[in-house]
Formats: C-alpha cells, sequence, structure tokens
C-alpha cells in the first residue's frame, strides 16, 4: 500500500496547483504515507491531470488553432511585432503544413493529458482495495482523457488510441470513427459512476454533466467525424443536462468571464471550467488567464491599472467584429474606436489620440492600433499581478440550448429550435429569431457571437462547411483537406506507424 501511493505521488503529484480560492480543496497536498482512502484524497490524487489543461487557453489549442479562423488573429505589427516567424500568417491564410510547431504542441499537449491520465489509472486500479471514492474518481480521469481525444479527433482525425493498458512502443494509427466510437464508449461508461454537478463544490471537476454535454458536442460533429448525422442523440444529452436542473443562463452574460469567479455566481451557467489562478506563474508554464497581454493595446496599461504594458496582438478580423448587431450585449466584449482614461479624457499613445481602428485591412503591415480588442474576459483592474483570476469556461449552459437548438433545427422541429435559440437571444438584448430569420447560416453566425474567444470557432465552421471550404477577410486558400490538420512531421518521425493525412 505504502509503495503504490509513493509511486503515485512521484508520478502524479510532483507539481501541484494552487487553484483560485473556489477550487482550492481540489489540490491540497496529501500524506504520501498513506493510498487514498476517501473521496478528497481521490481529488489530490487526480489534481495533476486537471492540471494539465491549462495551457488550454494561452498556447496548445486555443491561441494557434483559433487564428485559423474568420474570428481574431495576430496581425503583424510595426517593427516586425507578432511576426513570429510566421505562424500567425500561415494559419489566417490556411497555408500551413505539417511541420508547423503550433500543431505538433497541441499534439504533444494532448499525448502529453492522456498519459497523465493513462498513468493515474494504471496506478490506482494495480491496488484491488475499493473505498469511497475511487470509482467517481476513475471515472474522471477517464473523463478526462476523452476530452483530450475529442480535441484529437476534431483536429487531426486519424490517431492512435493509448489507454493504461496499451503496450509499451509505437503504436498506429486508429480510423476517426474508431477514435469517436471509443471517446463516445468512454463517456456511456462513465455517465452512471461520476458525481452529479453539485454547486459549488464540484465546479471546475468532470461531471456527470460535463460528459453528457461532451457526448452532445461529440454527437453534435457526427456527421463530420463518421459520415452519419446523429442528431436525435444530440437531443438525448441535452436533455438531459437541461432535466437535471443544475444550470439556468445568468442573467449578466459578462458574470461566466469575470476575474471574480465566486461572487457573480458564474457556476450557474459554467459546466466546466479550467481554473487559473494570477498568483502562480512561471514564464514557461502560465496559470493565470492573460486577455489581458495577448489582446490588449499597451495605451491601455493605466486604463485598466495593468501591472505591465500589454502585448498588443490579437485582434477581430474587421467582420467578425462588425457581425455584431450594436443592440447586442455581446458587443460589449469588443473595445473599438477612440478610447478614454477613467476620467473621459482622450488616452494619448506616442503623442496622439488613441484610436483602436476595427475596420484594419492589412495582416502583414498592421498598424499598433489596428483592430478590436476583446474585453469579454473582464479587466482585473489594479490587479499587481501579470496575470488575472478569470477561469476558462469550456462547456456552458448555453451551448447546451444551443446544440439542441440546432439538432432540432436540423430534424425539421424548428419551434423547439426558436425556443432554444430565443432565451440565449433574449439575455443578449435582440429580438426573437422567426420561423423566416432562422437558418442554418444565421446559426452559425449566432453561435460566433456568443462563443468568440470560447475555443470553438473552428469546430462550428467545419461542422457548417465553412473551414477548408469557406472564404473571409486574409484566408488565401480555400481547400477542405484543411478540415483537418497534418499529422506533425515529429510525429511522423518518431512514429513509423503513422501515415500522413490525406493532402498533405
Amino acid at each position: 500500500m505504502k509503495k503504490i501511493f509513493s509511486l503515485l505521488t512521484v508520478a502524479v503529484l510532483t507539481v501541484m496547483i494552487n487553484a483560485c480560492s473556489l477550487e482550492s480543496d481540489l489540490y491540497n497536498s496529501l500524506d504520501a504515507q498513506k493510498y487514498p482512502t476517501a473521496d478528497d484524497e481521490f481529488q489530490t490524487v487526480i489534481g495533476n491531470a486537471y492540471r494539465g489543461l491549462l495551457l488550454y487557453y494561452d498556447r496548445e489549442i486555443y491561441m494557434p488553432l483559433n487564428a485559423s479562423t474568420d474570428e481574431f488573429t495576430a496581425p503583424t505589427r510595426g517593427g516586425g511585432a507578432w511576426f513570429d516567424n510566421g505562424r500567425w500568417i500561415y494559419l489566417a491564410n490556411h497555408t500551413w503544413n505539417a511541420t508547423a510547431p503550433d500543431l505538433n504542441d497541441t499534439w504533444d499537449w494532448c499525448y502529453t493529458g492522456i498519459a497523465t491520465c493513462n498513468n493515474t489509472l494504471s496506478i490506482l486500479n494495480a491496488s484491488q482495495t475499493q473505498v469511497a471514492g475511487k470509482e467517481s474518481a476513475l471515472a474522471e480521469l477517464r473523463g478526462l482523457r476523452a476530452f483530450f481525444y475529442y480535441l484529437l479527433c476534431d483536429n487531426f482525425g486519424n490517431v492512435p488510441i493509448k489507454t493504461e493498458t496499451t503496450a509499451t512502443g509505437d503504436v498506429a494509427q486508429s480510423s476517426r470513427t474508431e477514435v469517436f466510437n471509443f471517446i463516445e464508449s468512454e463517456l456511456k461508461a462513465i455517465i452512471p459512476v461520476l458525481k452529479p454537478t453539485n454547486h459549488p463544490q464540484t465546479y471546475s471537476k468532470f461531471t456527470r454533466e460535463t460528459a453528457q454535454t461532451l457526448l452532445a458536442k461529440l454527437y453534435l460533429n457526427a456527421q463530420v467525424y463518421t459520415g452519419t448525422a446523429r442528431w436525435s442523440d444530440v437531443l438525448t444529452q441535452c436533455d438531459a443536462v437541461i432535466a437535471s436542473g443544475k444550470f439556468a443562463l445568468n442573467k449578466n452574460y459578462f458574470a461566466d468571464f469575470s476575474p471574480d469567479n465566486r461572487a457573480n455566481g458564474s457556476y450557474i451557467e459554467n459546466i466546466f471550467v479550467i481554473p487559473y489562478d494570477k498568483t502562480d506563474y512561471r514564464y514557461d508554464d502560465f496559470t493565470g488567464m492573460s486577455p489581458n497581454l495577448f489582446t490588449m493595446h499597451p495605451g491601455l496599461k493605466d486604463k485598466y491599472g495593468l501591472s505591465e504594458s500589454p502585448w498588443n496582438g490579437f485582434s477581430a478580423i474587421a467582420d467578425f467584429y462588425n457581425s455584431f448587431d450594436d443592440r447586442d450585449i455581446r458587443k460589449q466584449g469588443w473595445i473599438a474606436g477612440p478610447q478614454y482614461d477613467a476620467s473621459g479624457q482622450p488616452i494619448i499613445y506616442n503623442g496622439k489620440p488613441l484610436i483602436l481602428n476595427a475596420n484594419w485591412t492589412s495582416l502583414q503591415q498592421a498598424d499598433d492600433n489596428d483592430g478590436a480588442r476583446m474585453v469579454k474576459f473582464g479587466m482585473q483592474s489594479g490587479n499587481k499581478y501579470r496575470l488575472q483570476d478569470n477561469n476558462f469556461p469550456v462547456l456552458r449552459y448555453a451551448d447546451v440550448l444551443m446544440m439542441r437548438g440546432e439538432a432540432a433545427f436540423r430534424s425539421g422541429n424548428i419551434s423547439g429550435a426558436l425556443t432554444n435559440f430565443n432565451a440565449v437571444r433574449a439575455r443578449a438584448g435582440l429580438p426573437a429569431y422567426t420561423t423566416a430569420t432562422l437558418t442554418l447560416d444565421e446559426i452559425l453566425a449566432e453561435r460566433g457571437r456568443e462563443f468568440y474567444f470560447e475555443n470553438w470557432r473552428r469546430n462550428d465552421l467545419v461542422r457548417f462547411d465553412k473551414f477548408g471550404n469557406g472564404t473571409w477577410r486574409f484566408k488565401t486558400v480555400k481547400d477542405k483537406k484543411r478540415d483537418l490538420y497534418p499529422i506533425p512531421d515529429q510525429q511522423l518521425s518518431k512514429n513509423p506507424l503513422l501515415k500522413q493525412n490525406p493532402g498533405y
């Protein structure tokens, strides 16, 4: 028993996270002399698997892959700032190839998360001891592993499946359909075992409703992944989440993204979040939220009380920003035009008033003030740390309603679709859709306005056949093969059993 837990401590608890106060109890240290015998101890054991999610927003999934959509990008500004060896240009242009480092980083990050889950599952399963909390902890690990495989299936398609029982050595790819089936079977198996959501104790944990929502996501794109639509299954999983009675739309849209994670009741809408902590920062390992650094203009440092000058990077593509109705509350998550300080005076930067140009037109020679900037994840004014405490919502109740609405629409139930979409529209302060105004194109556009900067835009564009085949400002290549990213060259070199995706 002591030996097992000693191995577990080395393998899993090498680095622990002190998350925001709402989640900190999930990651406290354990007495290394004891095998976990209670639920709270199991939560500590699996904490490192959760910790692996922290780079989801800043590095390995969010920033690189979403910069290939019509939503936002990082233009090259004066002096070559943000050129970064052309990484943002080839993503925006859809001219990437298998040598792109961002793609290899994404692949490595997903499989690192999978390895952590597998190692922990293997060690916990090595003991035949049946104690309180073990079964649900194992289910959480399988759920997290399924989430990593979902990202691999969505981005790369044909990938190796590795579990805690897989033999060491190179593993051949499974087809995308086989990966889909694996994810589906894992989620269906753990749903009865997972704990139901219990606010706020389960906030940021992989609960029963998390698994049901992720399964709905999987079914939503089933036609892309397998060639067979599964709209009725989307409805079934969304209905289960709705019937739980645990979630509702937050009356204040921006409360879901605020740095104040407890007072605003964001757990009412947020089904699964990644908890960030502004106080735990190392240069190569972001554990705080950083939209303040990546998106903001340096001239806004004093207005928002930021501890360092922002990096002046990501900006909304003009057509996406202009797709928001001025009445849409969600548009307030962007700032553009003349900028003023807290006293109402124009902000002067480099000797002239700061005016953010929403209608910028050059990706490779942009001015430093080009592009509307995202403030949806509220700025933590007066924060002495460089990063922030905002949590990142991976799955929200609004998405359950909109997935259900889309599945109903595609199944011919227009009245049901209107009910779901209009609940979200009402919160945004917009008039209700009618049978004449709700179309597939409008559904895609509305998802963009609701979920911008939440990592779902590429997923949505692919489902609507508007990613590889789509056209928008800065995108120079129209090619459906780009609905999938290539298997990175680095992985092909390491594993001779891998084969490249078609067309690359």
